[in-house]
């Protein structure tokens, strides 16, 4: 099979899911507005810099909903929902529509936790997503991060046990706008940079890679 892999945040969205949650989480008024919004912020620096401690993130992240099941969560993030659909990027329906044609696999693959990135898959209409996995018991929320944070060179270990047999590398491709994937963009045959940062677009010009925009 081909394998169409797509990051999430800044690449098929326009802005990132898991900022927009901590900042959906204090207009709801479940969290401290000053003290949330600070250390959302910094987590946010941190993603941006290299530095992020995952499993910290989703310590922080998601303990509004730790103890509830999906089903109590639900009508939370339902609501998150309908304020990421307007970030999705103008381009993204004719990019997701022209590798449908063709046959291909398509995997969103983010550091953004299953528990968010579930209904903006459904939405796009994705079947299948490798996500940081938040500790599930059953359908209760635990918290904490489970397995492999799916962030930088953790994305190429997540697919690897995810697809379970061998990757044809050679006809992947990849979409990303972050410096953090360039392991698993220097692994697939089909690299494209898409709205990247300063460092990633530097790496494309240097590596003589695709860059595009969805925006």
């Amino acid at each position: 099979m081909t394998l169409a892999l797509f990051d999430l945040d800044n690449t098929l969205l326009v802005g990132d899911s898991d900022h927009l949650w901590g900042e959906f989480l204090i207009r709801k008024q479940l969290v401290s507005e000053a003290e949330h919004r600070a250390v959302n912020d910094q987590y946010y620096r941190d993603y941006l810099d290299s530095t992020l401690d995952v499993g910290e993130y989703l310590n922080f992240a998601m303990a509004p909903v730790v103890g509830k099941t999906l089903t109590d969560a639900k009508g939370l993030l339902d609501e998150y929902l309908t304020e990421v659909i307007p970030m999705i990027a103008p381009k993204t329906p004719e990019l997701l529509e022209h590798h449908r044609s063709q046959g291909h696999t398509l995997v969103v693959i983010t550091a953004t936790n299953q528990i968010l990135a579930n209904g903006i898959c459904r939405y796009l209409g994705i079947e299948h997503l490798i996500a940081t996995r938040v500790k599930m018991d059953g359908e209760t929320i635990v918290g904490g991060l489970d397995g492999v944070a799916n962030f930088q060179s953790g994305k190429i270990d997540n697919l690897e046990r995810w697809a379970q047999t061998n990757i044809d590398w050679e006809s992947a491709y990849f979409y990303s706008d972050s410096h953090n994937d360039i392991p698993l963009l220097e692994k697939v045959g089909k690299p494209v940079v898409v709205d990247p940062d300063e460092q990633l677009r530097d790496w494309a010009i240097q590596q003589s890679v695709e860059i595009r925009s969805l925006r």
